[in-house]
């Protein structure tokens, strides 16, 4: 089942609330404030709503369409964020050319969550990480590690497209989702950081040990 959505969130004074649309007003409330968001959603499935409620600070740009991308962090790590915005940015823009489809949303929230157990989730314009696969620090993080998040942001991304936009008639599909974030990851990566050649690893890291699994007596027909 699909349906449109509308929240309004209140929270301690002190702390802001996100959501999947944009905010459309703030009322205060003496110790709390009460975050609306009247713009419905895109017609979408129950398990994309999200909210978070933090004291997290942003930094932000526009893709060449006008969306909103922000990229919400701990006052700590707000620099080590600037990579994961410029990836955003980047891998949308090349997503909604080579899909033909613009991006649903006004805006593209993405959140650094401390100890975040599910790794990342692809909420629709609230997409939330675990908080080391947003930050890229180049004194601290290798190349392998760098790969990884720009493989993870570019995965997220194209579920917007994939999982988000088309969706599976029942959770047996789920595979679906899945397999063409995992293939459409690799495009949307490479095109951002085309030295690190990721299609060309993508035929070693996926593509030779799909056709192991495939030989396994084990397969079966999809």
């Amino acid at each position: 089942m699909k349906a449109t959505f509308q929240a309004n969130i209140t929270v301690p004074a002190n702390y802001s609330a996100l959501w999947n649309t944009r905010r459309t007003g703030i009322t205060n409330l003496g110790s709390k404030r009460r975050f609306e968001f009247s713009t419905k959603t895109p017609v979408m499935s129950t398990y994309l709503m999200a909210f978070t409620v933090d004291d997290f600070v942003q930094i932000n740009g526009t893709t060449n369409k006008g969306t909103l991308v922000r990229i919400f962090s701990r006052p700590s790590l707000k620099e080590d964020s600037r990579y994961a915005l410029g990836a955003a940015i980047n891998i949308t823009e090349y997503f909604e050319s080579l899909f033909g489809i613009n991006y649903q949303m006004a805006k593209q929230d993405h959140v650094s969550v401390p100890k975040f157990d599910a790794g990342a989730m692809e909420n629709w314009g609230l997409i939330l990480y675990r908080e080391e696969y947003l930050s890229y620090n180049k004194y601290t993080i290798n190349s392998n590690r760098l790969e990884f998040i720009v493989a993870v942001i570019s995965h997220e991304l194209a579920h917007m497209w994939f999982g988000n936009y088309a969706t599976l008639s029942w959770w047996n599909h789920l595979w679906l989702n899945e397999a063409f974030a995992n293939f459409f990851q690799n495009f949307g990566a490479a095109s951002y950081e085309p030295s690190m050649f990721l299609m060309q690893q993508f035929v070693l890291d996926s593509v030779q040990s799909g056709l192991a699994n495939d030989a396994s007596p084990l397969s079966h027909p999809i």
